[in-house]
This record gives structure tokens, C-alpha cells and sequence, in this order.
């Protein structure tokens, strides 16, 4: 997006309404996923707009986490070695040394170290209690499950027409998948960093890239997954119950059972 320095801590809200460019469109969508966890954000968010709409999906916290560890891995190479089980116990134990020895800058190690806290989602909500109706929370296997009627429903809530669903073609699109050489692409993101690089030759560079670097295979989930992400259903258990009390979804619990093994 053109003129991303314009963010609300350098030019405060006309500098994000412009960063959005905002119109006299009757709805406008913006998609920023750590707004959630952002104390900035929820203070502001009226500020933006009186009338706003805030839409949050969860996800199961577990799966949440395994799937942004391989997009670090697989995609931004953000990570340099170690397996999914040493990382979490890495974090559960507090061990910032391993981390650090194991992501490509601070940043990253930033974001592996926080990463698992956000999935306790029910900590960071009551800061959005102000926003009462405006505020609507549905569950990722509620879109998943039922697609049409979940988003026909949401139409409805944005006062937009719902029946444009009624044929929509729910494919799958922006797919995560693997990389061959995790070496390779790991230098591939430090070289793409430091070389700017726009248009038509980057689209072509890209392609190529990927052609050689996509590992189409599927990938299962090996034991060490398993173990890791059966620690951190154990490590959420609290939290999903504190979640279900307060959203009103007492399904909640059993939805995101997860038998592991």
C-alpha cells in the first residue's frame, strides 16, 4: 500500500484515514489482525468512526500457532532452524536464548515470544467491551462449516445485500505450503530486503522462485507436532473455557477438541 509512513503514530487519525483513503463509500474494510492486541487500537477505533464495525475470528489457539510458525519458516524466513516441539518448549519455559539463536532478528524473536500469548484470546477482549454491538466475534469453524449462511449473516450486520453469496465460489485461495530449501530462502528474504525491486520483473522473479522453492507435497504433522501442539492444548484449556463464558458459546469446548494422536 503507497504511503504506509502515514500510520497513526506519525500522522495520528487523518494520517490513517488517509493511509486508507477514505471515501464516501458506504462501507469501507480494512484488515489488520493485531489491531486486536493493540491498546492504541481499541482507545481509537471510535475516533475513526463513531458508527464502526469491528469483526474478530478465532481461531483454535493451537492450530493458530502451528500454522504461524510454518508462515515464519515457509514464507518470511523469519526462522533458522528447530523443530515446532523445541520452540514450544522454548516458550513455555522461557527460554530466550534458545529463541534468539533460532530467529533470523529481533523482530522475529519479538513476535516467536509473544506469539503464544495471543492466542489467549479472552485476555485482550475485555478491552473491546466498550464497542458492545458493533463488535460482532465469530469462530473460524463457523465460516469453514457453513460459508454462505455465515456470510450472508454478516452481510446483513454491515447493512450490505446478502444475497450476493447466494453463488459465491468459496474457493481456496492465498494456500500455505513449504519450502525446499529453508537455507535458500531465508538468504532469498535478506537479499529481497536490501534490493527494491517493483513491477513486471519482480512478478516474473517471483514466479521463477517459487517454481523451484514450492514443495507441493503434502505435509503431515510428525510425532514431535503432535506432542508440541498437545502441550499447548493443555496450555490453552483455561483460557478457551474463559473464552466460551464470555462470547456466550458454550460449544466452544468441544468445538476445538482436539484429539492429537
Amino acid at each position: 500500500m503507497p504511503g504506509r509512513g502515514a500510520v497513526f503514530s506519525e500522522g495520528g487519525l487523518e494520517g490513517y484515514k488517509k493511509l486508507l483513503g477514505f471515501s464516501s463509500a458506504k462501507v469501507r474494510f480494512e484488515a489488520t489482525t493485531h489491531y486486536y492486541y493493540q491498546k492504541v487500537a481499541s482507545d481509537q477505533m471510535a475516533n475513526v468512526d463513531p458508527d464502526i464495525k469491528l469483526l474478530a475470528m478465532f481461531r483454535h489457539p493451537s492450530d493458530r500457532l502451528y500454522s504461524w510458525f510454518n508462515f515464519n519458516l515457509n514464507h518470511l524466513g523469519a526462522l533458522r532452524g528447530g523443530g515446532f516441539l523445541e520452540f514450544v518448549t522454548a516458550i513455555l519455559d522461557g527460554d530466550e536464548k534458545y529463541i534468539k539463536k533460532h530467529t533470523r532478528n529481533e523482530e522475529a524473536f519479538r513476535f516467536m515470544m509473544h506469539g503464544i500469548k495471543m492466542g489467549r484470546y479472552v485476555d485482550y477482549l475485555g478491552r473491546w467491551d466498550s464497542y458492545k454491538e458493533n463488535l460482532k466475534i465469530i469462530i473460524m469453524e463457523d465460516l469453514t462449516g457453513n460459508e454462505r449462511r455465515t456470510m450472508a449473516d454478516l452481510s446483513r450486520w454491515l447493512g450490505i445485500d446478502p444475497h450476493y453469496y447466494d453463488s459465491y465460489d468459496f474457493g481456496v485461495s492465498n494456500e500455505a505450503y513449504r519450502t525446499r530449501s529453508k537455507g535458500l530462502h531465508s538468504f532469498s528474504v535478506f537479499v529481497a530486503s536490501k534490493i527494491k525491486m517493483e513491477g513486471r520483473l519482480r512478478v516474473l522473479l517471483s514466479k521463477f522462485y517459487w517454481a523451484l522453492q514450492k514443495n507441493n507435497s503434502k505435509s503431515e504433522k510428525s510425532y514431535d507436532d503432535k506432542k508440541a501442539l498437545a502441550m499447548l492444548d493443555s496450555y490453552y484449556a483455561d483460557s478457551i473455557a474463559a473464552l466460551a463464558m464470555k462470547i456466550g458459546r458454550s460449544d466452544l469446548p468441544v468445538l476445538w477438541k482436539r484429539d492429537r494422536f
